[in-house]
């Protein structure tokens, strides 16, 4: 299994050998974990479909999620449900139940 881990700066990257040492006490295989940043996944998504041109963050990004109803995601996702329920949490504000 190769899994892609989203990391945008250091202190993601240094958390990279921590976590591999982790999995490796608990998992009887570990997975390729590949560690890219943000664009550079979106890109590798993007040149395996059938677009023609690679991504690219500036082009593609606001036109991807222009128009898009956030909370459709939020609702499906628990994971993205608790991320942004952190988020509004730490501001005050009111949780997604």
């Amino acid at each position: 299994m190769k899994i892609a881990i989203i990391v945008e700066g250091k202190t993601e990257k240094a958390f990279m050998p921590i976590l591999r040492t982790f999995l490796m006490s608990r998992l009887q295989q570990l997975p390729d974990l590949d560690p890219k940043p943000p664009s550079k996944h979106i890109q590798e998504i993007f040149e395996l479909g059938k677009c023609r041109d690679s991504y690219s963050k500036t082009r593609d990004a606001p036109r991807i999620l222009k128009d898009q109803d956030l909370m459709k995601a939020v609702n499906e996702c628990p994971e993205l449900k608790a991320f942004v329920n952190t988020i509004l949490l730490l501001c005050n504000g009111d949780l997604i139940p």
